[in-house]
């Protein structure tokens, strides 16, 4: 259910906060509502945002990530398009990130960061930039000279899309016979990506498989 605060004015900037848990919502509303022209117009659950925001129509959207993905931020900024998305989550990890970023989203910020980042993020993003938690951006840089000092043949969009299915599964902690009834192949023929998938990125142990994974953003 959407609390409406009934603020006007050009000079306010009008958030909505949209997180499952009621404690991170009244986090949040009160640190943005300590600025001077910032008020927080509505909160909601996931449950209530897509009307809550249609009906508030918010020039900023703080939004958490759930578990089962972007869906709703892809939602918001579809019902919302004028409205700049903030997520703001417990998920550090690259696929993520490019996820929100392609569902519209124009900042990520961790919940184990602090304050200030968030006043940063509605500052950078209303002056027309993109903004990420300092962890985050660490992460891109870190991943994007790790997969630019790849050689050609090893790095992630040189992989068949059989592989990278496999090597997802495969980071999921699943077994050989798992995947293969997942992907409706023979085990051997799993075996035979792993191998093939363990050569293109040198990797001498499934721990490394799995640490390349992650690292190119293949898996989360």
């Amino acid at each position: 259910m959407a609390h409406d605060y009934g603020l006007t004015g050009s000079d306010v900037i009008r958030f909505v906060v949209v997180d499952d848990h009621e404690f991170t919502r009244l986090g949040v509303k009160a640190f943005l509502q300590r600025h001077r022209g910032w008020q927080v117009v509505g909160e909601s659950s996931a449950h209530d945002a897509i009307e809550t925001c249609q009906d508030l129509d918010p020039d900023f959207i703080v939004c958490d990530v759930r578990p089962s993905g972007v869906e709703l931020v892809q939602r918001l900024h579809a019902t919302c398009p004028r409205a700049m998305l903030l997520v703001l989550s417990t998920f550090n990890d690259e696929h993520n990130v490019h996820s929100a970023l392609a569902a519209g989203a124009r900042g990520y910020l961790l919940k184990t960061g602090n304050s200030r980042e968030l006043s940063a993020a509605v500052g950078a993003v209303k002056g027309g930039a993109f903004y990420f938690s300092p962890s985050i951006s660490d992460l891109i840089v870190r991943n994007y000279v790790f997969k630019s000092a790849l050689p050609e043949d090893s790095r992630p969009d040189a992989l068949s899309s059989r592989e990278r299915e496999v090597l997802q599964w495969l980071s999921q902690g699943k077994s050989t016979k798992e995947i293969a009834a997942s992907l409706g192949i023979s085990a051997r023929t799993v075996e035979g990506h792993r191998s093939r998938l363990m050569k293109k990125v040198g990797a001498h142990t499934s721990s490394e498989l799995i640490r390349y994974a992650i690292r190119s953003g293949i898996a989360e």
